[in-house]
Parts: C-alpha cells; sequence; structure tokens
C-alpha cells in the first residue's frame, strides 16, 4: 500500500491477515502510529454507543456457549449458511439454528437472502461495542 504522510511522520499501511477489510489509524503525539486492524462495517470506538446492561446481558447470554462462540468466530472470514455452519461445527442443522436465533436475538448476527440461500454475518460494531462494555467493568 502507498505511503501516508503526517506532519512529516510516513508510515506504510500494510494488512496483518488476509481477514482485515479495511484499516484504522490513531495517530498518537510521540508515536509514528499505531496500526488497527478495522473489519468492514465496524466503527472506530470513539464511535461507539454505551451499552445499556441489558444489552450487555443479552450479549454476554448469547456468546455463553462454546458452538456460538465458534460460529462467530466462522463469520470472521465470510457470511455463511445454516448448511455451510452445520458442516463446520458437526452439528445438526436444528442445533445451528437455535444457536443462530439466539446471536440473532442478541443483534450479534444478521440476515441477508443471496438466491436460494440466507446467510448469516457477524455485526461487528454490535461485538466491538460488547467488547468495549467488558473492558469498561474493569
Amino acid at each position: 500500500m502507498p505511503l501516508v504522510a503526517a506532519e512529516h511522520v510516513s508510515f506504510e499501511l500494510s494488512p496483518l491477515a488476509e481477514a482485515v477489510h479495511s484499516w484504522h489509524v490513531l495517530v498518537t503525539p510521540g508515536h509514528h502510529a499505531l496500526q488497527l486492524p478495522w473489519v468492514r462495517g465496524c466503527r472506530p470506538s470513539s464511535h461507539a454507543r454505551r451499552q445499556e446492561p441489558t444489552e450487555l446481558l443479552g450479549g454476554l447470554r448469547a456468546l455463553g456457549a462454546q458452538p456460538r462462540l465458534e460460529i462467530v468466530r466462522l463469520f470472521g472470514a465470510q457470511p455463511r449458511s445454516t448448511q455451510e455452519l452445520s458442516g463446520l461445527l458437526g452439528l445438526s442443522g436444528a442445533a445451528v439454528s437455535r444457536h443462530l436465533r439466539q446471536l440473532l436475538d442478541a443483534g450479534l448476527v444478521r440476515t441477508r437472502r443471496e438466491g436460494y440461500y440466507v446467510l448469516y454475518e457477524v455485526v461487528a460494531h454490535r461485538l466491538v461495542a460488547l467488547g468495549q462494555a467488558i473492558r469498561g467493568l474493569g
């Protein structure tokens, strides 16, 4: 990628992983730059709104099972169908649907139709807000 110059400081942006879709760069005084991966659809933390306690609890409950955490991890690469998730996780379609329903109800995933298939994808800004709310507890 091209070099970017700001106040006599230049740095190069280079992806750290294939899953990164775009970048948010934070330049701080006294430091050259801090490169942060920014998932598509995700906003920088300065724009994230504070989560209500019920939203935080709902998000934590939705992520409170290993299969649902694995589903969210699998969405990092691309949107997926119930059938695809079933094969990747070794679970029945009904079990995957139950887990997806909990993630949908918590607002952590959304659906979109692509031809015959319904694809599920992560709502990145909701996961970021959930992480910030957890960090804010300490």
